[in-house]
């Protein structure tokens, strides 16, 4: 099962849902599931920087600077390393 596919998944299907699948379709799942909550949340910073809410659109680096922070903090969050920031 793919991640996306579970986030259309009511919360009351889960325990069968997850019943289904193999101890490795769980691990890859729950992989892809942390790895989606954190493309999200880089992204979400990314426009809400952009979109200028409390101070006008803070441009390109700036908007950058906030997606790596919030990737930062949500990779810490879930236990990853957090020492390599993207640039572009």
């Amino acid at each position: 099962m793919k991640a996306q596919d579970f986030l259309e998944i009511p919360p009351v299907d889960f325990h069968q849902v997850i019943s289904k699948l193999t101890s490795d379709e769980r691990y890859e799942l729950f992989h892809e599931c942390e790895n989606l909550a954190v493309a999200y949340e880089e992204r979400a910073a990314y426009v809400e920087s952009r979109y200028g809410m409390g101070g006008g659109d803070q441009g390109h680096n700036a908007s950058v600077k906030a997606l790596n922070r919030v990737r930062k903090a949500v990779k810490k969050a879930f236990g990853y390393n957090t020492t390599l920031p993207i640039n572009f």
